[in-house]
């Protein structure tokens, strides 16, 4: 951080918080100021420069991502604020950072309940940390020519219980045609302290009604009228949890939201559909005055560990290699006579192409292993359900990607514990196997997964070569029986790639399978802490 000056912020509390007042608010508006310096002051190689109040730029408009140049000080004032009008919940923290080759300003509320602002800040580190990663090789010709990020945000809140927050996040590099803008929501309730989900409120068998209430309103709006014949409205608009999964509750509205390209062309951005609670009668029911508070889930410290997953007897159903799945179990045929392999997927889920992964193993009757991070569980929360429902197994990769071999052993419970409690929340179903980030593990790891720890026989590459063809050639110029294949669910052409990858190996004779099934098909019992490459090869 020595080439960066970073500033924190932070507005006075909201209507819905607690007010101090005079000479004691300005004691404690001190205080703030001086803890924060302290901690700026204690960040090694940081600058402290200050704190930045939201202030007011006079004579323009404050949107997001202008071509306005800095002032005189090399400052960006409409990025050293929140620019947005809604604000009912809620208070204010901003990230403000500026760099040689790139700035960011970053906002986002905070409630004063640690189990929704953890979530929070763990979303908003996740855009910082990937943008971070995008600019690393980013060298700006000129101040003005750096990289931006910046997240806004606004809340809604519904009889003092239901808040909504929408995150508005916008990436501008030079050479970008127009900014990248995509939108994201969270629901809670504030009584129970849960997330609310849209299988949560939405009555059973009624999103195709609440999909052809979006599609009639999109269609009569004039704004998109040239485009509701094309097959991008069609596909985007499906009955599917995916498609609706990004929505606000407001006092009067019900109100969806879509990602750029997702219903339109990219030149009409990010469309919503706002639909009075009058005409969702029958379709959704909000959580009432009678809702009771869940359990408070484990600490982390003190999660159960797991015990590895039973031999299978050839009959697989949803969720058999993690509990019990989610929906209606299906039960498939394992022959294990017949070559198999299991295809794994690391480091998602992730909207825009896990999605895509699951539609073609479900168009093949087949199934694969993905290796979540657990940080993305809650805003992915329906992708995860999915990957449950229709038999897929979940494993660990670890909380936010930090490589296990070189934390403490308290970090690296907490990287693995933390991942359990995520996916287990969202669905049910506890991962019974771990891969260690980067494919790297030592003693110290192998002594406190606590599970069996999944490698690769077949190794893509797609993170390096991005390309559909050369994906699909170390696959299919590689693979053998009782091979476990890595790819990652992050990438596009990992997920064309995947298209071409499954209908192929079927035709080769291979059943694909979760890792799980795989290896107890060849007759290998699972441990904790031991290493296992593929159906033939066990590593200690």
């Amino acid at each position: 951080m020595s080439r960066m000056k970073r500033f924190l912020t932070s507005d006075p509390p909201d209507p819905f918080e607690p007010r101090v007042t005079g000479w004691i608010w300005r004691l404690v508006e001190t205080y703030r100021a001086i803890l924060v310096l302290m901690i700026l002051v204690s960040l090694a190689g940081c600058s402290v420069v200050g704190i930045v109040p939201a202030v007011p730029v006079e004579g323009i408009s404050t949107g997001p991502g202008q071509d306005i140049p800095a002032d005189e000080s090399g400052r960006y004032k409409y990025l050293e604020q929140s620019n947005t009008q809604t604000h009912q919940a809620g208070t204010v923290e901003s990230v403000i950072e500026y760099g040689e080759n790139s700035v960011l300003g970053v906002h986002y509320p905070v409630f004063g309940k640690e189990a929704i602002d953890s979530v929070t800040r763990e979303f908003v580190e996740d855009i910082i940390s990937g943008f971070m990663s995008e600019v690393e090789d980013f060298t700006a010709e000129h101040a003005d020519l750096r990289a931006e990020l910046n997240v806004d945000y606004e809340t809604w809140l519904v009889e003092d219980r239901l808040v909504s927050i929408k995150f508005i996040i916008l990436v501008n590099m030079p050479g970008y045609a127009h900014p990248e803008v995509t939108v994201e929501t969270f629901v809670y309730d504030l009584e129970t302290v849960q997330p609310v989900f849209l299988e949560d409120i939405l009555v059973e068998g009624s999103l195709p009604k609440l999909a052809q209430l979006a599609r009639d309103d999109l269609a009569s709006n004039p704004d998109y009228a040239g485009y509701v014949d094309l097959d991008l409205f069609t596909t985007g608009t499906e009955p599917v949890y995916d498609n609706y999964r990004r929505f606000l509750l407001t006092q009067d509205h019900f109100t969806l939201l879509f990602q750029k390209y997702q219903v339109f062309p990219g030149a009409v951005g990010t469309p919503s559909v706002a639909i009075p609670y009058g005409r969702m009668e029958g379709i959704i029911d909000l959580p009432g005055p009678d809702s009771q508070a869940p359990q408070d889930p484990p600490n982390a410290m003190d999660y159960p560990r797991r015990e590895p997953p039973p031999d299978i007897d050839g009959n697989c159903g949803p969720g058999s290699a993690g509990g019990h799945g989610i929906g209606e179990e299906a039960v498939r045929q394992i022959d294990p006579d017949k070559p198999m392999v299991a295809l794994t997927f690391d480091d998602g889920p992730l909207s825009s192409t896990t999605g895509s992964i699951l539609d073609t193993l479900k168009e093949h009757d087949s199934v694969a292993t993905f290796f979540v991070i657990g940080n993305r569980a809650h805003h992915n929360a329906e992708l995860l359900k999915r990957m449950v429902s229709e038999g897929h197994e979940i494993g660990n990769h670890s909380f936010n990607h930090k490589r296990l071999t070189t934390l403490s052993p308290e970090e690296l419970q907490y990287q693995i514990e933390r991942t359990q409690i995520a996916v287990k929340t969202v669905t049910g179903v506890e991962p019974l196997i771990m891969r260690p980030t980067y494919g790297s593990y030592n003693n110290q790891l192998e002594q406190n997964a606590g599970m069996p720890m999944i490698m690769w026989s077949v190794d893509t590459r797609d993170w390096e070569s991005r390309d559909v063809e050369s994906i699909i050639q170390q696959v299919m110029d590689h693979v053998q029986d009782g091979d476990i294949i890595l790819m990652h669910d992050i990438y596009v052409p990992t997920a064309e790639a995947v298209k071409a990858v499954v209908p192929e190996l079927i035709s080769r004779g291979f059943q694909l399978v979760t890792v799980s099934e795989l290896l107890a098909a060849k007759g290998i019992s699972l441990e904790a802490g031991k290493v296992y490459r593929n159906g033939g090869n066990l590593q200690y």
